[in-house]
């Protein structure tokens, strides 16, 4: 696996992380709104949700965040992210390679 593409599976993973600890500030009425907004995802129903249901819309979203990243199975994964810096991930953005 080329390094280029390492880190931009890092960077990935990041976003990916940094997008979820967002959503876990959010109220339930909000992440439904969210729900409802991104429309459907693959294994998950919509009319079992509610205004209330902060841990289900989470997750719905958790899916379709999953299932978004899974079908970019092309993409080489990188195992260990650790020893790329946030200057590396920059370069990399900056080069275009990362596709979200």
């Amino acid at each position: 696996m080329a390094e280029s593409d390492i880190m931009a599976d890092c960077a990935r993973k990041r976003l990916v992380w940094d997008i979820k600890k967002d959503l876990l500030t959010l109220p339930a009425d909000e992440l439904f709104h969210i729900v409802k907004v991104i429309g459907p995802t693959p294994g998950k129903d919509t009319s079992e949700l509610d205004l209330e249901d902060s841990e289900g819309c989470f997750e719905y979203i958790d899916a379709l965040m999953s299932s978004v990243l899974a079908s970019a199975a092309n993409v080489p994964k990188a195992e260990n992210c650790q020893n790329y810096t946030a200057s590396d991930e920059l370069k990399v953005e900056n080069s275009n390679i990362v596709e979200i």
